[in-house]
């Protein structure tokens, strides 16, 4: 089965856009849908999902972490004292961070049949593919003129108070400010100031080598040392100490974060998209319930007998080969 890449509703016609060579446009829009397919619309693992997710995640077990430390200083009996939930929540929260790291930075598969959705595919991706990505297409791929002052006039003079107002197009060949904008932006993706903005600037080698830096000073290979030692593999004593798995820190993880959400933005804005943003806004009071206990101590009673039944159950498979 063929993934259907979602189309991009692009205000402007190829012929209506400000680009000589309508043909490298067209195979350039083919290819920014499937970069932004990957970033956003793909309905199981868009990559700003895949981020969303993670960095909601840590956000709700920091607040949990930070609930235990009042907890503790308080005294008294809170559900967040309970041994038993505590290394639970931790041994979950360390094995879906540890996945999803892995998941985001998963390397394109050589076999179709088993390809990703991954941000270190978009990146090996978009610089592979760079040489369609020029100032033209950036600037020009929906409608905006390559003329960095179109629109600018459009303004009329300040009145007799300093102030001017009118109604100025947002999007198009007389869009107020935006080819300016664009141009300036791919300005700064470019090796150095450029003397004179040609059509057929690409982004320089600086901005991936800048995008390398950033993650390889994260410590990933910690997370993916961890991953592969203790979640995915069951590793042998020799193989843990030929390469042991450094302990996880809520400090890794941040460091991490702060990585993949600076590079997820930097490649969305080279490839014409916007900030992704960070942890969604959830639409309810987080705190909800938390002042109430875990559960109504009426029911104890019926938990450790279910408690009792199920561990039973399972003493049970172990003398199933003995059974006559």
């Amino acid at each position: 089965m063929i993934a259907t890449v979602h189309k991009t509703d692009y205000r402007y016609r190829v012929d209506e856009c400000d680009v000589h060579d309508k043909d490298a446009l067209q195979a350039f829009r083919a290819k920014r849908d499937e970069w932004m397919h990957w970033l956003h619309h793909d309905e199981h693992h868009a990559i700003s999902g895949q981020i969303a997710g993670m960095l909601w995640s840590d956000a709700v077990f920091r607040l949990i972490n930070e609930s235990r430390k009042f907890a503790h200083e308080a005294g008294g009996s809170y559900s967040t004292q309970s041994g038993i939930i505590a290394r639970s929540l931790d041994r979950g929260y360390v094995a879906e961070q540890v996945i999803a790291f892995r998941k985001v930075m998963e390397k394109a598969a050589r076999d179709p049949k088993k390809q990703v959705i991954s941000l270190r595919r978009l990146i090996d991706d978009v610089r592979e593919n760079r040489h369609l990505l020029t100032r033209e297409m950036f600037v020009c791929h929906d409608g905006l003129s390559f003329d960095d002052s179109a629109g600018m006039d459009d303004l009329p003079p300040p009145d007799e108070h300093g102030v001017a107002m009118a109604w100025v197009d947002t999007t198009g060949p007389r869009a107020f400010g935006m080819s300016r904008h664009m141009h300036e932006a791919f300005d700064r993706m470019m090796d150095g100031a450029p003397r004179q903005r040609d059509r057929g600037d690409l982004i320089g080698e600086s901005f991936f080598a800048e995008i390398e830096t950033i993650l390889g000073e994260a410590p990933f290979d910690d997370l993916r040392r961890h991953a592969n030692k203790m979640l995915l593999h069951a590793a042998d004593g020799f193989s843990r100490g030929k390469n042991p798995a450094e302990g996880i820190t809520l400090d890794k993880v941040w460091t991490c974060h702060k990585a993949i959400l600076m590079v997820a933005n930097r490649v969305s804005v080279a490839i014409g998209g916007s900030n992704i943003g960070a942890v969604p806004t959830p639409q309810y009071d987080v705190l909800e319930h938390w002042e109430a206990p875990f559960a109504p101590e009426g029911n104890f009673e019926e938990l450790l007998a279910q408690w009792s039944e199920e561990n039973n159950r399972r003493e049970d498979w172990c003398q199933e080969l003995f059974k006559s």
